[in-house]
C-alpha cells in the first residue's frame, strides 16, 4: 500500500506592477475617508494516512507507505514607484497556515510467521513571499502595517503539537505504528520521517517611502517552523526481530528586510518605526519498541536536528528615516531540538538498543545598512537575540530514553 499526496498551490496579493515588469509604471491609489485593507490568506493542509491489515494461518506480510508534501506559496507584491495615499490606515498581509501530516498502520498476525514494514514521509516547504519594488510612496493617516506570516495568526505560534487537541497540527507530523504477530517468528520494520523546510521572506526595497500622520510604521514577520514524528511498534514471536526508527529535521529560514525611508520632508513622518521577526524552529522525536519472544531481537532510533536562519536587516543604503517617537529594530529566534525511546521486552535470548539524539543550532544575523539619516525624538533600540522569551519549550536535551535490557542502552545527544 504506498499512498502520496501533494499541495503546491499559490495565493497572491498585489498591487502595482509585477516584479518581472521591466517599466514598473506608477500605480496611483487614493481614499478620501476610509483606509486600504489588503490581504492575501492561504490555509493549505496535505493528509496521506494508510492502514494495511493481513492475517493467515500461516504467512502473514504487508506493508503501507505515506508521503505528505507541502509545497503551497503565498506572494504578496508592491510594485516599484507606487502613489498610495490612504486616509485612514494601510494593512497588507501574506499568511499561510498549513501542514503535511503523514501516517502508516499495519498490523499483520499469522499462525506461523508474520511480516509488517511502516514507512511515513512528511515534508513541510511551504513558503511566503513579500516583496517590493524600487521607489515610491504609502502613506496613510493611521499606521502603516506590513506583515507576512507563516503559521501564526491572532498573536500566537501554530504548533505542531498544539496545546488544545482540538486545534489542528501545523508543520511537519509523521507517525507510524507496527503491530505484529506469529506463533513462530514476528519480524517488523517501522519508519517515520519529518522534515519542516519553511521559508519566509518580506523584503521592502530601497527608495519606498512608508510615512503616517497619527500611527507608526510596522513591518513584521512571524514564523513557526516544526516537525513532529513518533514510531511504534508491538510484535512478539518465538522469534522477534523489530527495528524502529523516528527521524525529525526542521531547516528553513526567516528573513525580514526594510531597506526603504520613512521620510515626508519633516522630521516627524510617523509615531514610531517596528521593524522586527520572529521565528519558533523546533522537532521532536518518539519512539518505542515492545514485545518479547523466546529469542528477542530489538532496536530504535530517534533523532531530532534544528537547524534554522534568521537574517533582519534594518535601512538600506541612503535610508532616511525621520519619527517623532521611538524605533525600534529586533530579531528574535527560538530554537528547540527533543527525542525520546523506549525499548521493552525480553527472552531467553535478547539483545536490544536504543539510540536519541538531539540538536538544535539557531543563527541570527542582524545588519543595519549605510543610511543617511535615522533620527527619533524617543529612542532607538537594535536587538539581535537567540532563545529570548522561547516559552514551553525544553533546553534541547535528550528528553528520554530507556531500555528494559540496559546493557544494550546506548543514549546520545
Amino acid at each position: 500500500l504506498d499512498l502520496t499526496s501533494k499541495d503546491t498551490g499559490t495565493a497572491e496579493i498585489r498591487i502595482g506592477a509585477e516584479e518581472s515588469d521591466p517599466s514598473q509604471d506608477t500605480t496611483v491609489i487614493t481614499t478620501t475617508s476610509g483606509g486600504i485593507d489588503l490581504d492575501a490568506d492561504l490555509e493549505s493542509n496535505v493528509c496521506s494516512t494508510a492502514k494495511a491489515t493481513s492475517l493467515s494461518l500461516v504467512v502473514s506480510g504487508n506493508s503501507a507507505v505515506t508521503r505528505a508534501t507541502n509545497e503551497s506559496k503565498v506572494v504578496g507584491r508592491i510594485g516599484g514607484n507606487v502613489d498610495v495615499t490612504s486616509a485612514a490606515g494601510f494593512d497588507m498581509q501574506a499568511k499561510l497556515i498549513g501542514n503535511a501530516i503523514s501516517a502508516a498502520t499495519t498490523t499483520a498476525v499469522a499462525g506461523g510467521v508474520s511480516f509488517s514494514d511502516s514507512n511515513t514521509f512528511a515534508d513541510f516547504d511551504a513558503s511566503v513571499d513579500f516583496t517590493s519594488g524600487q521607489g515610491g510612496s504609502i502613506h496613510a493617516g493611521q499606521s502603516v502595517n506590513i506583515a507576512a506570516l507563516l503559521n501564526y495568526s491572532e498573536g500566537d505560534f501554530l504548533r505542531a503539537v498544539p496545546e488544545n487537541p482540538a486545534d489542528t497540527p501545523r508543520g511537519a507530523i509523521g507517525s507510524a505504528n507496527n503491530v505484529t504477530g506469529g506463533i513462530l517468528a514476528a519480524v517488523d520494520s517501522t519508519q517515520v520521517n519529518a522534515d519542516a523546510s519553511s521559508v519566509l521572506n518580506l523584503d521592502i526595497a530601497e527608495g519606498l517611502s512608508l510615512t503616517s500622520s497619527n500611527g507608526d510604521v510596522n513591518v513584521a514577520g512571524r514564523h513557526a517552523n516544526e516537525a513532529f514524528a513518533a514510531a511504534s511498534t508491538i510484535s512478539g514471536g518465538i522469534v522477534r526481530v523489530s527495528g524502529v526508527d523516528a527521524n525529525v529535521t526542521t531547516g528553513g529560514s526567516t528573513t525580514v528586510k526594510f531597506r526603504g525611508d520613512v521620510d515626508d520632508g519633516t522630521d516627524d513622518a510617523a509615531n514610531d518605526i517596528n521593524v522586527d521577526a520572529v521565528a519558533l524552529a523546533t522537532t521532536t522525536s518518539s519512539m518505542s519498541s515492545a514485545g518479547g519472544g523466546l529469542a528477542n531481537f530489538a532496536s530504535g532510533d530517534a533523532s531530532s536536528t534544528t537547524v534554522h536562519t534568521m537574517n533582519l536587516t534594518f535601512a538600506g543604503d541612503g535610508s532616511v528615516m525621520r519619527v517623532g517617537g521611538n524605533i525600534h529594530g529586533e530579531a528574535n529566534l527560538i530554537t528547540d531540538a527533543d527525542s525520546a525511546g523506549r525499548v521493552s521486552g525480553g527472552g531467553a535470548i535478547s539483545a536490544s538498543s536504543v539510540l536519541t539524539g538531539a540538536s538544535a543550532t539557531g543563527t541570527v544575523n542582524f545588519v543595519v545598512g549605510d543610511s543617511d539619516v535615522i533620527e527619533a525624538k524617543g529612542n532607538i533600540e537594535m536587538i539581535a537575540q537567540h532563545g529570548a522569551d522561547g516559552g514551553d519549550v525544553s533546553d534541547g536535551t535528550v528528553a528520554d530514553s530507556e531500555n528494559d535490557n540496559p546493557g544494550g542502552n546506548s543514549p546520545s545527544d
